[in-house]
């Protein structure tokens, strides 16, 4: 008896758990913004670091704890990089981090998933879904948010920064 429970015991230490973790250095967050209403400005943040515990078998298990770094804010144009990283945006002094914490992982009826997760940018928190897929290694969502919700700028006029920003979040798995 005593050899059958330890067999058992052993045997669930023994049982392999697939997940994956990846890489932060090629993992990343794109955003878009539409500008006067005839420019879309676009832009990555990196600097990732957390938990990505994604697990194919079992996609329900999976579990989302990233957080990126507001200071790797790249739009291509310096000027702008740094007045959005300025208190008038992310104020990275202050809130160095946007972070996506995932509550759970969902099936999609056609294909994909959703996640759904806490979303904190600056010292806001709210809940919101994440549709994803697995492509080619990646895990590739995309959610719009209110930049407004996050005090993100001021609502100036629908003529400059749009309200509405696309997110797209790519997490190359490993």
């Amino acid at each position: 008896m005593k050899r059958l429970l330890l067999t058992v015991v052993l045997g669930m230490f023994a049982c392999p758990v697939f997940t994956q973790g990846f890489d932060p250095d090629s993992s990343y967050i794109e955003f878009k913004a539409s500008n006067w209403w005839v420019n879309t400005v676009s832009g990555t943040i990196k600097g990732w670091e957390g938990t990505v515990a994604w697990d194919a078998e079992n996609p329900r298990q999976s579990e989302f704890d990233i957080t990126a770094k507001v200071k790797t804010i790249d739009t291509d144009n310096e000027e702008r990089d740094e007045h959005l990283r300025s208190a008038d945006f992310f104020h990275v002094e202050q809130y160095p981090l946007v972070r996506f914490e995932s509550i759970r992982i969902n099936d999609l009826p056609d294909a994909g998933y959703i996640a759904v997760g806490n979303l904190t940018i600056k010292d806001v928190t709210q809940e919101v879904l994440l549709p994803f897929e697995v492509k080619s290694g990646k895990l590739v969502g995309e959610m719009t948010i209110n930049r407004l919700e996050y005090n993100l700028g001021e609502d100036e006029s629908t003529f400059s920064i749009g309200k509405e920003i696309t997110v797209e979040i790519v997490c190359d798995l490993q």
